[in-house]
């Protein structure tokens, strides 16, 4: 193994899988219990991208932190590890749900946009405050638009890169 993919293998046992298996888990259940009506649940992509989002951002989640504030290697160089290895997770098990989807309702598409904006929404906010509050708000900003019946995918470009800058603005903390 050469020391640029030296991380990788402490990186994956350190990483909490179970919420991204959860996400999983979830969206198959979902799949399940609508296909028995031989529908696809199509008015629900906000809450399935929500959880995938707030899998992703759980998955950032470091155990070691405190022991690792003293090793040379920074906390925004960690998070960017974890990224790395969390992110084509989440987009994989979003692309493969919405592919199954594919199968039932061709003109789904491939809401993309909406899944990425929830995510770095919430990986900003993971940086500034504590995880759970990260990990809660993909959900809570579903939920939220559905209640005010407002699109949960409102602007998910602009939410994207402003959620970037804030994250890149606490990359040192």
């Amino acid at each position: 193994m050469t020391g640029a993919t030296a991380w990788v293998r402490p990186t994956v046992r350190a990483v909490d899988w179970a919420p991204s298996a959860v996400a999983a888990g979830c969206l198959a259940l979902l799949t399940t219990l609508t296909r028995w009506d031989d529908t696809w649940p199509a008015g629900l992509i906000g809450l399935a991208a929500a959880s995938v989002a707030a899998g992703t951002v759980a998955g950032m989640r470091d155990p070691a932190a405190n022991l690792m504030a003293a090793m040379p290697t920074s906390a925004a160089v960690r998070r960017a590890q974890r990224l790395t290895l969390l992110v084509p997770v989440g987009l994989g098990l979003w692309i493969a749900w919405i592919a199954v989807g594919h199968h039932w309702t061709p003109e789904l598409g491939w809401p993309l946009l909406g899944l990425v904006a929830l995510t770095t929404a919430g990986l900003a906010v993971s940086v500034w405050a504590p995880l759970p509050v990260a990990v809660a708000l993909p959900l809570l900003w579903v939920v939220a638009a559905r209640a005010g019946e407002f699109d949960w995918e409102l602007r998910p470009g602009l939410i994207t890169v402003v959620a970037l800058a804030v994250l890149w603005a606490g990359r040192d903390r």
